[in-house]
């Protein structure tokens, strides 16, 4: 566990430390003027006594008892919305309140959120952005939560051709655990070592309408995902590597799966193989225990 704790507190340190990186190096005329200064203030506190500085600030803080007191209180007012509007605005709020994981993509698609494959890309509709998922033959996922295990992964979709496909316990692009979504049936796919094993479908009672969003709710724990769209329930349980005594989940025609890797943990995603499409809007991630 504490292992664990450690890689993520690490991974999030190098993530801030990359990003103050690249801030130096896309605004060096900035940094430079920064370090002049701070060394311009350095020289002056050690060799003049009473130091400029000091007295520059002494003269603005005069300069601001001046100020009306209503004047005062009204740029204070204004500072705190606006500092209330950047902390709400920010990505550790969202994670915060909205979840482990949030994305409406009004942002775009950002390779710092996401790893994908095939071709994903922002479309527009009533002036918001929604994701577009086509041609991905070994999806797309997540960039974070490697270590989450129990959750629940939810989002709109809206099938615009044949099917909407959604990926759970993600280790990597070659092995996942995916949920295939038809009209009228949700098939479970297993890939594991990029093989994949198609398990038997679960009818829907209430069929669905291609060009239409549907809300789906996802909760994972342990070996058991029950899934939620349009007055639907559906339970699966997720085979391992300990119960080989699954049916139809090791043997494709006369050849075995080799199926090495227990799915007990991993990121979540979307996949769309050839000319299947769907569109995803409001991904969450809430991790529960």
């Amino acid at each position: 566990m504490e292992n664990t704790i450690f890689s993520i507190v690490k991974d999030i340190f190098k993530k801030e430390y990359d990003k103050f990186v690249s801030f130096c190096r896309k605004r060096k005329i900035f940094v430079v003027i920064f370090l002049i200064l701070l060394i311009l203030v350095i020289v002056d506190f050690e060799f003049r006594q009473p130091p400029i500085t000091l007295l520059l600030l002494n003269a603005f803080i005069d300069c601001l008892k001046q100020i009306p007191q209503w004047l005062t209180n009204l740029v204070f007012g204004a500072w705190l919305i606006f500092l209330t509007f950047i902390v709400l605005s920010s990505r550790r709020w969202e994670l915060t309140f909205r979840g482990d994981f949030f994305d409406d993509f009004r942002k775009g698609l950002r390779s710092t959120e996401w790893e994908w494959y095939g071709d994903w890309k922002i479309e527009e509709e009533a002036g918001k952005n929604v994701l577009s998922v086509t041609n991905s033959d070994d999806g797309g996922f997540t960039r974070i939560g490697t270590h989450w295990t129990n959750y629940i992964f939810s989002f709109d979709t809206r099938i615009i051709n044949k099917y909407s496909s959604w990926l759970v316990r993600v280790k990597d692009r070659y092995n996942y655990l995916m949920f295939q979504c038809k009209v009228d049936c949700i098939v479970p796919h297993i890939r594991i070592n990029r093989v994949w094993e198609v398990c038997d479908p679960i009818d829907l009672n209430n069929t669905l309408m291609l060009n239409t969003w549907y809300t789906v709710s996802i909760k994972v724990r342990g070996n058991i995902v029950e899934i939620q769209i349009n007055d639907n329930d559906v339970r699966y349980t997720i085979p391992s590597t300990t119960t080989p005594n699954l049916p139809k989940l090791y043997v494709k025609g006369n050849k075995r799966v080799i199926f090495d890797t227990d799915l007990v943990s991993g990121r979540v995603g979307f996949r769309e193989y050839g000319s299947e499409k769907a569109l995803f809007r409001k991904v969450k991630v809430t991790t529960i225990h």
